[in-house]
């Protein structure tokens, strides 16, 4: 999982959606605190990248964003993952 192809992809992915989203995704992963809406969007998301990261749970985090798309464009949809099967 530490392919830097990989962490690329997420982390485009994870921009791409809107930011209720992305906070939406961190937040199921337990990787934010209230306290994270102060810093600036760009160390917001290093600080949530590198908790995912260093919890093991970029998986999970891939999961929650392809959870969050429909059809190759974010969407509010509960579609089933299609992250795990093309990053295996």
């Amino acid at each position: 999982m530490s392919h830097p192809y990989i962490q690329r992809s997420l982390s485009y992915r994870f921009l791409m959606l809107p930011f209720r989203k992305q906070i939406a995704v961190a937040r199921s992963l337990n990787v934010m605190t209230d306290e994270d809406l102060a810093l600036s969007d760009a160390d917001l998301f290093r600080e949530i990248f590198k908790r995912a990261r260093d919890a093991g749970l970029l998986q999970n985090f891939g999961e929650e964003i392809d959870r969050r798309y429909d059809n190759g464009e974010p969407s509010d949809g509960e579609e089933g993952c299609k992250w795990e099967a093309q990053n295996r």
